[in-house]
């Protein structure tokens, strides 16, 4: 009751201080209004006004503090109050001493709070006694002092009696007790009376009125205030009787709980050892009810799954024919419902709930897996495009989704380490740009050969028309936009106009010899349509053989081929149709210019090429013998599958020790990225574990993985960076992590869909069946790729073995016991799985698996020789059948058949009568008689071994693997060429069921190699048979083949001068110029056969040939070398990856262009002796302008110009 009386005396006391500050509000206003009157009236100025106001305020704002520490102090004491009040039945009760002493304490603390509240009100009072001070400046009359001097002297002598009681009441409170501010708020009682009266004074006596207004509303404050101050003795006092009941009170209490407290101490004893004699009651329960054996992992797991299903049954109607969805059960969704949920309900135990079986954990497995970017955490996110979306389509999504997250929210940083749609935008600006550039360089090209621009608009019209038509065709065949299709566009630029180019340049002569536009069009196309069809055909044809490949060949060679070929066969539609029909049109007031270079260009061949023809040895002796040299530098040279290109992106492979700890595993990763952080020239660096790797490919659940020890490291460098700043870099990151205690691979790459093609490294497969056999030649294999210069990080596979545990069974001992080893082995297995997944449950909208993970009684190493079995006697096993074995699969039973197990029994018929070695440990069969038990280490031994840790086979035959990888600058055809020999003398001390097989990248070479070399002989195979129906002669398409081994030499001295490596991409170079370059040699050779035709001897229609058909040739030849100038000088990837095929392509058309000229009209001499067939082409020949007879003319009207030996005199 008093404590609730001292709550009741707080609340008045803040009553009290809310009506001081009310009345403060009104005395405030009251005497602003005064002053402000006052100097309305010219009273007073209004400096003086405004620093006596100042005052004022400044004391009223004090005041108010010093009550707001005392309402902050009422607070307090209310809280403290209200605490010794409120009882908790479950708290302890402290004794009666103790009660009382914190109870002191806590009320001394409050006490503590009174002296600087005192201060505080010490410093307000000096403030007002200055204010009565200055009290008598406010007044500006001058006559005041004069008329009234008497008054004015009383009043200062009051005024400074008021100033040293104020004083004196200020030295009163300096021990700052509770007595003393007592004391101090009679004193300031009375001395308020006093400043009432001397108020009275000054209004009565003041001549300047101005301020009695404000002066009576002061003193009528002053007398509320001291009403309130009047109260504060009485309050204090009546506070002070209150503490003294309370603390009266308190120790009344304190003795009540702590006898309380005894008999609640007492009963809770009692109710504990009740329930500890209930819970030991219940575990006998249980153990006498086997809940384990009726309960295992799986039978739990199962249940729960079958629990928490929630489905869709069906529609049902009602009584209305209104249908209604029936969805049947209800998934859990919370841990209380999982541990609430009922398994069994047991008579003599209750029910049994999942709780009273198991422990249900939340496990947070964010621990489990590695992720780092730039030296803090983050989160690897890897994101897999759809069978049918494109690779730079979903790039660019996920730039947008990526800007659109980070506008959101400022503080997100997502990086992107790996883009594959980068990569992939990279090279098809590249190509694009190679195919404008080609297609502008091969107009300009035409100009200065026909040096006019109508027939070169009409030549560079057919460009973007046959573009167009083939990528109709390519849309109606599904052959998408990727990068083979566009390097087969941009190679198809330069080969677009070569039907053009003829058709258009055999027009533009027929004009200039007088014929009219028209009939110069129909002629001049009819003229050369079979020679191109016949090139179109044959380069078509070259490509025919790749839709029957397989692997990696099919993959990169068939798109291409493809999108090549419908550019050649859109260029035959245009230059057959569209380039007549517009030449008729614009050519028709067109009289083509004489082009006088061209002219003593053919000249100077003519004298040439007679040399030649009378001096046959000498072109064919230095043909022969740069085709030599280029096929022993081909056996030297190194062969890749795809050719290096620079990457702003290094992959650094880091595996930590296998006896390594997790904590000492990411310890270890952490300083390598530590390391990679001071290397400068790096943007961003990414390093994750092979787990979450694995995980976010959908190969395990739960977004983590229990292993480590295997890292993959990203590191993005900046956009442009160069080959040799990559290999600066790598090479630093090499020496400054050389120091620590894993193994780190670094090595450059774009991580782009094809860069599995191209991996650089060794790999040797050992075949046998013996592991132990196996790994000695490994051994033997490694020691041999190790001596072999340009190999580092040899392994021979003995790292992927791990340490194993093998348990040894006493077959013999086990049978005594009526064990099998199979027995032996399903119960061992049964104990260690101990986690078996159930389903899934959505907590607080997280979704969760469930995992039953059984921790009774767990096997370990250390026990697991104790592990117990029940020994069966032998008689019992003839009736055990299949299901004695019940741990084993009925199918492994089933397999065993009654047979053998007659025979096993007949076999162990003998040994009934064996002894059984004795056990203490007995249990009761079903027949109600003992079965002794018996520990595993009776009849086991445990042995620590290593074993593979996985076992690899091709065929059924086991194989182990030595890998290598190739250092920078070597190639590793040329450096297996140098360890062939080394395996062969390895291969001849196997014994036998036992080989040696190379693998890896020059497996790939090999099989590219081989199958490039069949659609090699395919293709000629095709182009021969095209070229023997168009001649109907067997001899001139043997005659033109000749120019394939001129294509191979020219090819080959590109690539020599380019310093590159022969790769996929340059053998496909040498398959399309071996399409391409027989069509010079077919348009030679026809118009020879024609000009023979028409009468000319064999040397002269050569020599004629060769002059009339320089032109188209090498207008040809030249646009489509510079269509492909982007990709041969280019630096960027497009470049990189198309550049070898461009160089094959323009060096071979450049030499085998210049030799045909010459070589393929030696080789035409030669073999060629009789006269050409008639070949009916469907044009008639009586039509065609007589370019023999013409020939002859302008040869006799020349002959002066021919130098002595010419044909005609030869003959």
């Amino acid at each position: 009751q008093n404590m609730t009386d001292g709550q009741a005396l707080i609340n008045d006391v803040e009553k009290l201080i809310d009506d001081t500050l009310k009345l403060l509000d009104g005395t405030e206003e009251a005497v602003r209004q005064a002053f402000t009157d006052a100097m309305a009236r010219g009273g007073v100025t209004e400096s003086e006004s405004r620093q006596a106001l100042t005052r004022l305020q400044d004391n009223w704002r004090a005041l108010r503090r010093a009550l707001g520490v005392l309402r902050a102090r009422l607070d307090t004491l209310r809280a403290s109050l209200a605490n010794a009040i409120k009882l908790h039945p479950d708290e302890t009760i402290p004794k009666p001493k103790e009660a009382f002493d914190a109870t002191w304490e806590s009320f001394r603390s409050l006490l503590a709070t009174i002296p600087p509240a005192t201060e505080a009100l010490k410093s307000e009072l000096r403030m007002i006694g200055l204010t009565l001070r200055a009290l008598p400046g406010a007044v500006r009359d001058v006559d005041y002092a004069a008329r009234n001097n008497t008054a004015n002297f009383r009043f200062q002598q009051q005024l400074g009696e008021t100033v040293r009681e104020l004083n004196q009441i200020l030295n009163s409170m300096r021990d700052n007790t509770v007595s003393s501010l007592i004391a101090a708020a009679s004193g300031l009682q009375i001395l308020s009376e006093r400043i009432v009266k001397l108020l009275d004074e000054i209004s009565v006596q003041d001549t300047a009125g101005e301020l009695n207004g404000g002066l009576v509303t002061a003193r009528q404050a002053l007398d509320r205030l001291s009403g309130s101050t009047e109260q504060i003795p009485e309050l204090m006092g009546t506070l002070e009787s209150a503490y003294a009941g309370l603390t009266q009170g308190q120790l009344d209490a304190a003795v009540g709980f702590a006898l309380a407290s005894q008999q609640l101490t007492l009963a809770q004893a009692q109710l504990s050892e009740a329930f500890s004699q209930y819970d030991s009651a219940r575990e006998q329960a249980l153990s006498a009810a086997n809940i384990d054996k009726l309960v295992d992992a799986s039978t739990l797991s199962q249940l729960i799954y079958a629990q928490s299903f929630a489905m869709p049954a069906g529609y049902i109607d009602d009584k209305d024919d209104n249908s209604w969805l029936l969805r049947v059960g209800d998934e859990y969704g919370s841990e209380t419902d999982l541990a609430d949920a009922l398994l069994s309900d047991i008579d003599g135990v209750g029910t049994i709930r999942i709780a009273d079986i198991a422990d249900i954990t939340v496990i947070d497995n964010a621990g489990l897996s590695y992720a780092s970017l730039d030296g803090g955490d983050g989160i690897m996110l890897c994101i897999y495009k759809g069978s049918t979306a494109g690779t730079n389509e979903v790039s660019r999504a996920c730039d947008k989704a990526i800007s659109e997250l980070c506008e959101e929210d400022e503080q997100l940083n997502i990086v992107k380490l790996v883009d594959q749609g980068k990569y992939i935008t990279i090279i098809v600006k590249s190509i694009l740009e190679s195919m404008a550039l080609g297609a502008l360089l091969a107009i300009i090209i035409l100009a200065l050969f026909l040096k006019d621009v109508r027939p070169t608009f009409i030549v560079g019209v057919s460009i973007p028309l046959s573009v167009l038509f083939a990528l109709v065709l390519m849309y109606f065949t599904k052959l998408s936009l990727n990068m083979m299709t566009l390097s087969g566009l941009a190679l198809g630029i330069g080969m677009l106009v070569d039907n053009s180019i003829v058709v258009m340049e055999n027009i533009v002569r027929l004009k200039s010899r007088g014929m009219a536009a028209a009939r110069a069009a129909v002629q001049g196309t009819k003229q050369v349509s079979g020679s191109i069809i016949a090139s179109t055909l044959t380069t078509i044809s070259v490509f025919l053989p790749m839709v029957f490949t397989s692997g990696t060949v099919r993959e990169l060679l068939v798109p291409l081929a493809l999108s090549v070929s419908y550019c050649l066969i859109a260029s035959l539609l245009v230059a057959i149709t569209v380039i007549p029909a517009s030449a008729s049109t614009i050519l028709s007031h067109v009289q083509p210019k004489p082009n006088h270079l061209m002219e003593r260009v053919q000249k100077r061949y003519a004298v040439a090429l007679h040399w030649c023809l009378a001096h046959k040895a000498v072109p064919l002796l230095v043909s022969v013998g740069l085709l030599a040299v280029c096929v022993i530098r081909l056996l030297t040279m190194g062969i890749i599958v795809l050719p290096e290109m620079t990457s702003d992106t290094l992959n650094i492979e880091i595996n930590t020790r296998e006896e390594d700890e997790r904590a000492v595993s990411y310890a270890k990763v952490d300083q390598v990225m530590n390391d990679l952080l001071t290397i400068d020239g790096i943007d961003s660096i990414g390093i994750m574990d092979y787990g979450s790797v694995m995980s976010s490919v959908g190969a395990m659940a739960g977004g983590g993985s229990d292993s480590f020890g295997s890292y993959i490291c990203f590191v993005t460098l900046p956009e442009g960076t160069g080959k040799k700043t990559v290999d600066r870099l790598v090479k630093e990151i090499t020496e400054l992590t050389a120091d620590i205690d894993c193994d780190i691979n670094v090595s450059t790459g774009s991580m782009m869909d094809f860069a599995s093609f191209g991996s650089s490294g060794l790999s040797i497969n050992i075949y046998g069946s013996d592991m132990e056999r196996l790994q000695t030649i490994a051994r033997q294999v490694a020691d041999a790729v190790e001596q072999t210069d340009g190999f580092t990080d040899v392994s021979d596979g003995s790292e992927q073995s791990a340490a194993t545990l093998h348990l040894v069974i006493d077959k013999d001992k086990a049978m005594r016991y009526g064990l099998t080893v199979a027995q032996i082995y399903a119960q061992i297995a049964g104990r260690l799985t101990t986690d078996v997944n159930s389903t899934s449950i959505s907590v607080d909208g997280m979704e969760m698996d469930i995992t039953v993970r059984n921790h009774t009684d767990p096997l370990t190493r250390e026990n697991l020789l104790d592990m117990e079995f029940t020994a069966v006697s032998l008689d019992d096993l003839s009736s055990m059948g299949g299901g004695s074995m019940g741990s084993m699969s009925s199918g492994a039973m089933g397999s065993m058949g009654s047979g053998m197990m007659g025979s096993m029994m007949d076999a162990l018929s003998g040994a009934q009568n064996m002894t059984v070695p004795e056990s203490n440990d007995t249990q009761t069969d079903s027949d109600g008689e003992e079965s002794k038990t018996h520990k595993l280490r009776e009849f086991a031994t445990l042995e620590e071994t290593r074993s593979a840790g996985s076992i690899q086979r091709e065929d059924l035959t086991r194989y182990l693997t030595v890998s290598a990888t190739t250092e920078a600058g070597y190639n590793t055809t040329v450096l297996v060429r140098s360890l062939q020999g080394k395996i062969d003398r390895i291969s001849g001390t196997l014994p036998k069921g036992y080989s040696i097989s190379i693998a890896g990248e020059s497996e790939q070479v090999n099989d590219m190699i081989v199958q490039m070399g069949e659609l090699t002989a395919l293709g000629l195979l095709f182009i021969y048979l095209v070229m023997v129906a168009q001649f109907q002669s067997l001899l001139s398409p043997f005659i033109i083949l000749f120019t394939v081994p001129l294509a191979f030499t020219g090819g080959m001295i590109g690539l020599i001068i380019a310093g590159q490596q022969l790769s996929m991409l340059a053998l496909m170079g040498f398959l399309i110029l071996m399409g391409t370059v027989v069509n010079n040699g077919i348009v030679f050779v026809d118009y020879t056969n024609q000009l023979r035709l028409g009468g000319l001897e064999k040397w002269d229609a050569l020599i004629a040939a060769g002059q009339t058909r320089m032109r188209p040739i090498l207008m040809t030849t030249l646009t489509t070398i510079l269509a492909m100038a982007q990709l041969i000088f280019g630096d960027d990837m497009g470049s990189q990856l198309g550049g070898g095929m461009a160089i094959v392509i323009a060096g071979g058309l450049l030499y085998a262009t210049l030799m045909t000229l010459f070589i393929i009209p030696v080789i035409y001499d030669l073999l060629y002796r009789k006269q050409p067939h008639v070949v009916d082409v469907g044009e008639d020949i009586n039509d065609v302008p007589d370019d023999a007879a013409e020939y002859l003319a302008s040869l006799a009207e020349a002959k002066e110009s021919v130098p002595e030996g010419s044909a005609a005199e030869v003959r």
